[in-house]
């Protein structure tokens, strides 16, 4: 990291349900490269946000579906990645919650939170190139493992404790505060102040913002 500066740091509130969510935490990490910032991640309830701000995901809004696919590949060409949705994706999006998952990444926050970024990093591999489902002991045991984190059942038998449900919900009533409708929600703290952008395609306003650059992909910094 280059030019770390504590007035510029972006919290990324996030989910591992949308594509897009994760978007921003990449393109972020890849400006950590030559940007003034240091980005800390959030994990909260998407479905959480959704309910209390009266928000549909896309799986219940059909257009939103088929937008959301065209701009995978659109995503896939200028960031150079290589995405998929998962075949089994919107029978996942009206199921299941990944607020286990989430759980999961704020025990490993607070234990390892060097491991933070691979762990999460290898949950939304697992989705969105592998079309592997994130909801489940199991899959948990082989993020972990894959991230490098051993003793998994100690992590993952914490997802259970109060104390990662109320940091969760935490996580959660401080984005619906701070107005999230949706993920991915980024808050911006510049000078005592904080700017919240929503969406995958913020990065050039951000920059403007911190009176910095904005250099496109950046696609040499690619982790995946």
């Amino acid at each position: 990291m280059h030019g770390l500066h504590s007035r510029w740091v972006f919290l990324i509130l996030r989910n591992q349900d949308n594509f897009t969510s994760n978007l921003p935490i990449q393109s972020l990490l890849r400006y950590e490269n030559v940007w003034p910032i240091k980005v800390n991640l959030k994990p909260f309830s998407l479905r959480g946000v959704m309910q209390e701000s009266g928000n549909r995901p896309p799986g219940f809004v059909p257009a939103k579906s088929m937008y959301m696919l065209k701009d995978l590949e659109r995503n896939n060409a200028y960031w150079n990645m290589k995405l998929k949705p998962p075949k089994s994706f919107m029978k996942w999006i009206k199921t299941k919650s990944s607020d286990n998952a989430m759980k999961l990444l704020l025990v490993v926050q607070k234990e390892q939170p060097e491991k933070l970024e691979s762990v999460s990093r290898e949950f939304w591999k697992r989705i969105w190139t592998r079309g592997e489902p994130i909801f489940e002991r199991e899959d948990f045991e082989q993020v972990l493992l894959a991230s490098g984190v051993s003793n998994t059942a100690h992590y993952i038998d914490k997802i259970a404790d109060a104390a990662v449900e109320h940091e969760l919900q935490k996580n959660t009533s401080d984005a619906i505060d701070s107005g999230a409708f949706g993920a991915p929600w980024i808050v911006v703290h510049k000078n005592g102040e904080e700017h919240a952008f929503f969406g995958s395609d913020r990065l050039h306003l951000i920059g403007h913002l911190l009176g910095q650059r904005f250099h496109g992909g950046l696609s040499y910094f690619s982790k995946l």
